[in-house]
């Protein structure tokens, strides 16, 4: 009787040591077949050296010169995002009022109950 509960306890464990097992080869299959990474185009890896390079010139600067850099770049950052976050009225950069249709010197609000 004991020794039947014994074996079937064998028998999961060793069902669930040749589960993991498996899914640890179909894991290891599935990351062979994956697509090889491509390597950084010569004029790209010469802009990141490039920028690595400058990075580590603006350490042996004078603190004057590198607050002002630092400052010209954030400022840059801040400009590129307020054209995107703001509206272009607030800019000063309004667009050019549409077309209107109609009567000149009409007004384009509807009127009552919206008829003109």
């Amino acid at each position: 009787m004991q020794g039947d509960a014994t074996d079937e306890a064998t028998e999961a464990a060793r069902s669930a040591v040749l589960e993991g097992a498996r899914q640890r080869r179909e894991a290891s299959r599935r990351e062979a077949e994956a697509p090889a990474p491509q390597p950084i185009s010569l004029p790209r890896k010469a802009a990141l050296v490039a920028r690595f390079r400058a990075k580590q010139a603006l350490q042996h600067l004078p603190g004057p010169l590198q607050r002002r850099m630092t400052r010209r770049r954030h400022l840059q950052h801040v400009t590129v995002n307020m054209g995107h976050l703001t509206p272009p009225a607030l800019l000063g950069t309004a667009e050019a009022p549409a077309a209107r249709h109609g009567q000149h010197g009409a007004s384009d609000a509807p009127g009552p109950a919206g008829h003109r």
